[in-house]
């Protein structure tokens, strides 16, 4: 099972010129990454439109704070990304129709989450659905709406909620619930915790000498620490010239 559909969220750097080449990726069938198995298909909203409303609502709020005479660093990012996938090997296959509703579903949860109205918020994302083997939808959301910089969309407490709301969409709308979803493959096993725990004080001692300017790094790789690791057959008098070579 899987806690949660997976929802990534993360901040468009650079500025206005990171936002333009973001988005264009994001319609590119061309792109390496998209030509040959990937169809591109729009949701709601144009690149040039939400460019263009999104850098003049930053200039305008970087304006009206140098009128107010403060201080303080511009704006690095101009928009939020937000990526909802689901994994390769569904079951069903779910149609266009169905991903409009789930964004749908999400907007209006968005909504409630900044307390604004839908009117106010359609000049602000883009949405577009990448339907490959692993299907995502891409959001944009600016970050100033408004008038108002909308720091909650890089908080941890809208992700929850955008989240949930992936995870109820999608079991309304295509019947899949992420607590039944079985991953087709199965992740390697952990690293042995006896062999850890033996080895703890070594391990931690090699990680200080990395750059070889810890005291105890010296001492230790004098008395062969790094010889003691089980299991290993190796000489005390290899080992200390072996580790000397790696940190020096």
């Amino acid at each position: 099972m899987l806690k949660n559909w997976t929802v990534v969220t993360q901040p468009i750097k650079q500025k206005g010129v990171g936002l333009l080449k973001f988005l264009r990726y994001l319609v590119s069938d061309d792109h390496k990454n998209h030509k040959g198995k990937t169809t591109i298909k729009p949701i709601f909203g144009n690149i040039e439109r939400f460019y263009l409303k999104t850098v003049l609502n930053i200039t305008k709020q970087e304006l009206h704070t140098a009128k107010r005479k403060k201080g303080g660093r511009g704006f690095n990012s101009f928009a939020q990304s937000v990526c909802f996938s689901l994994p390769p090997n569904l079951p069903v296959e779910i149609t266009l129709e169905q991903w409009k509703l789930i964004s749908k579903d999400i907007v209006i949860e968005l909504i409630n989450f900044l307390n604004v109205s839908a009117e106010e918020i359609k000049d602000h994302l883009f949405i577009n659905l990448h339907d490959q083997d692993n299907p995502h939808l891409n959001m944009i959301i600016g970050k100033v709406i408004n008038g108002e910089t909308r720091i909650e969309l890089q908080q941890k407490s809208i992700v929850r909620v955008l989240k949930h709301a992936f995870n109820l969409s999608v079991l309304k709308r295509v019947g899949l619930d992420h607590c039944q979803y079985q991953p087709a493959t199965k992740r390697k096993k952990r690293y042995k915790e006896h062999y850890y725990q033996q080895n703890k004080q070594i391990i931690n001692t090699l990680s200080e000498c990395h750059d070889n300017s810890s005291p105890s790094c010296q001492s230790s790789l004098t008395r062969g620490t790094s010889s003691q690791l089980v299991p290993t057959e190796q000489s005390k008098s290899t080992n200390i010239k072996n580790n000397k070579r790696r940190y020096t």
